[in-house]
């Protein structure tokens, strides 16, 4: 469904934010700030003021939520890469030694032990990798004099586990922020409009004061051909269930990533 509102009533904060939640926590806190200010300075903004707050709040808290989680993901992400790494670069090398040590290669028990070498566990997918893990775990079972080797890969294939599942974890919540942040976006965006509506009416003999609530550069698009301003502008398609798009949350992505 699409909406065919006449241009004027068309949102530009939800126009401008559509793919930027980082921006829209520029255009919403300059906002706060000013529309706070003046507020304070004439008591028929207080009204307006109170009925923007709540909904500022609420997007904060989203996004102060989704940037911390997105930290959180990141790391817990470089570790279990760094563990798989880790099994490629040493562990796997280190535990065959460790079976040839009493199992010659040539032999048949390490052909039992290791039918494949050492590639089930340096290549493919990560589950499967670490079921690769487990199965060695078990074969070394059978084999008392390998009980350090196994205990060993136990310990690593029990951390490893651990690592994946809050890995897993984070990556559903992030799916689950971004959603929330989406939502609280749009709804933040509608505020917006609301206000600056009040503010055109409330200040009607002087229009230019109300630019000053807003800090303007956010909101232009400057250094576009009309072509793309009228594109920029068309009316989208509205979505059943709000969805973060992917440029919005990459945003945010490597805005954490420079700020660690």
């Amino acid at each position: 469904m699409k909406d065919n509102f006449w241009s004027a009533l068309r949102n530009p904060f939800e126009n401008a934010t559509r793919n930027s939640f980082k921006l829209m926590n520029l255009i919403s806190t300059d906002h706060h700030d000013k529309l706070k200010v003046a507020a304070a300075d004439d008591a028929g903004l207080m009204h307006l003021y109170n009925m923007y707050v709540p909904i500022y709040a609420q997007f904060q808290e989203t996004f102060t939520a989704t940037t911390t989680n997105l930290s959180k993901y990141r790391g817990s992400t470089r570790r279990v890469e760094t563990m798989f790494e880790e099994i490629t670069s040493t562990k796997a090398r280190h535990w065959d030694v460790a079976i040839q040590y009493h199992y010659p290669m040539e032999t048949m028990d390490y052909s039992d032990l290791m039918p494949d070498g050492k590639e089930p566990f340096q290549k493919g997918g990560y589950e499967m990798r670490i079921k690769e893990l487990k199965s060695l775990s078990e074969r070394l079972a059978d084999y008392p004099n390998m009980v350090a080797t196994q205990t060993e890969i136990d310990q690593y294939v029990t951390a490893l586990v651990a690592a994946r599942t809050k890995q897993q974890g984070l990556e559903l919540k992030k799916r689950q922020l971004s959603a929330k942040l989406e939502a609280a976006r749009r709804e933040l965006s509608i505020t917006l409009h609301g206000v600056l509506s009040y503010l055109v009416y409330y200040y009607r003999h002087d229009l230019g004061v109300v630019e000053q609530f807003y800090e303007l550069q956010y909101l232009r698009t400057e250094g576009k051909g009309e072509d793309e301003e009228k594109k920029e502008d068309k009316p989208k398609e509205t979505e059943a269930a709000p969805e973060a798009s992917e440029a919005a949350i990459a945003e945010l992505e490597n805005d954490t990533t420079e700020t660690e």
